[in-house]
C-alpha cells in the first residue's frame, strides 16, 4: 500500500481496483439472485426483480456482507411506485412509466429574471428543466403537467411565459461575457543610454 503519505494518484489507483473487485462480486451476487435489472448512480442503486425468484432480504444481506465499511438499506416500492434520483418509477403490469420526482421541500425558485446575474447563468435552470422535459420519456399527461409546472416556475421568477426562453437558448447579449481589460501596466525596460 502507499503508506501514511498517500498520494492522490495512489488513492485513485486503490479506489479503481477496489471498485472493480467489488463490482465483480456485486455482479456475481446479482446473477445468483436472478436480478432482472440493476442501475447504479454513485450510491443510489435500483434493482428490478421478480419476487417469485428473488428473496430481496437475502440479497440485502449479501450486499451488506461485501465489506464492513458499507451498509446498504432497502426501500421497496409502495403503491406500485418508487423514487429513484429525480424520477418516480411507476410499475404497471409488465411495463414501467416515469414522472419527475421532487422532494417535499421543493420550491419553485430559480435565479429571478430581474437578477443581475449573467443571462447565461439565469438560463441554466431553464435549460435544465426543458432538457429534462424533452429527454425523459414521460406519458403525455405527465409531460403536460411538467410543462405547466415549468411555466409556473418561469412566471413566479419573472420570466415571460408567453415567449419562454428556448431550452437551447444562448444569451442574447454576450457583450458582458467578453473579457475586458480595466487597465494595463506595460513592462518598461530601461535601456542603458550610454551605448
Amino acid at each position: 500500500m502507499c503508506g501514511h503519505g498517500i498520494s492522490l494518484k495512489c488513492m485513485l489507483f486503490y479506489l479503481r481496483n477496489y471498485v472493480s473487485v467489488e463490482n465483480s462480486r456485486i455482479y456475481d451476487i446479482l446473477r445468483n439472485h436472478n436480478i432482472a435489472s440493476y442501475f447504479r448512480n454513485v450510491d443510489d442503486i435500483l434493482i428490478i426483480y421478480d419476487e417469485s425468484t428473488t428473496n430481496i432480504e437475502d440479497l440485502l444481506h449479501c450486499f451488506n456482507n461485501l465489506t464492513p465499511i458499507l451498509k446498504f438499506t432497502l426501500e421497496k416500492e409502495m403503491e406500485r411506485k418508487i423514487n429513484f434520483l429525480d424520477l418516480i418509477i411507476h410499475r404497471e403490469h409488465n411495463k414501467f412509466s416515469i414522472d419527475i420526482y421532487r422532494k417535499p421541500t421543493f420550491t419553485d425558485t430559480i435565479i429571478p429574471n430581474d437578477s443581475c446575474h449573467h443571462e447565461e447563468n439565469k438560463l441554466a435552470a431553464v435549460r435544465f428543466l426543458y432538457n429534462r422535459l424533452e429527454n425523459y420519456h414521460q406519458p403525455p399527461d405527465g409531460r403536460h403537467n411538467e410543462d405547466n409546472l415549468i411555466q409556473q416556475i418561469l412566471q413566479n421568477n419573472g420570466y415571460n411565459t408567453s415567449a419562454p426562453p428556448h431550452p437551447h437558448a444562448t444569451p442574447t447579449n454576450t457583450n458582458h461575457l467578453r473579457k475586458t481589460t480595466l487597465g494595463q501596466i506595460p513592462l518598461l525596460r530601461q535601456r542603458n543610454k550610454s551605448h
